[in-house]
């Protein structure tokens, strides 16, 4: 699956870090075109320029995908249990596959893509409780706050390769 992904820059008031500057290399300035596909309220301007990064995903020059990323404090994610070290993390604050290219692999390409390119980097995503099936499924590890327990949004961590050759 030959992906592109396309990097947003919408301006913003509070400018945040760039969880991964220079990626993607290709560059709009501007949001999202309004979509059926996709939630309106995760991927308007102003929600958009809150986040570091928002990339637009590709396939075969259609848009499947929208990503939001964020560099993230690791001592924001300290009580979370059963986690393994954050190094450098990068938050997924949001990631949605359009309504008409769902259950296709397309999520988990785009985390592929990620985890090869940020090998070095903790990728960390908080799961709301209907997309946990997912994250359960590929295999990354799964964080409970230490106080809240299942009360509270679970975490999902792919560990940065440390020493790997």
């Amino acid at each position: 699956m030959e992906l592109e992904f396309i990097r947003h820059h919408v301006p913003s008031f509070w400018q945040r870090e760039d969880p991964c500057p220079g990626w993607p290399s290709t560059v709009v300035n501007g949001g999202f075109v309004q979509s059926e596909d996709f939630r309106e309220d995760w991927w308007n301007d102003f929600e958009t320029s809150s986040y570091g990064t928002c990339i637009e995903v590709q396939l075969n020059r259609v848009e499947v995908a929208r990503l939001a990323l964020n560099a993230r404090d690791a001592d924001s994610l300290q009580h979370y249990a059963n986690k393994p070290p954050l190094i450098d993390p990068i938050d997924i604050n949001k990631l949605e596959v359009a309504e008409s290219c769902q259950r296709r692999g397309i999520a988990t390409a785009i985390l592929n893509v990620l985890s090869v390119g940020f090998s070095d980097r903790t990728l960390a995503a908080m799961a709301k409780k209907e997309s946990e099936p997912f994250w359960d499924s590929i295999g990354w590890i799964r964080s409970l706050q230490h106080e809240h327990g299942e009360q509270a949004f679970a975490f999902y961590f792919r560990p940065a390769a440390v020493g790997e050759a």
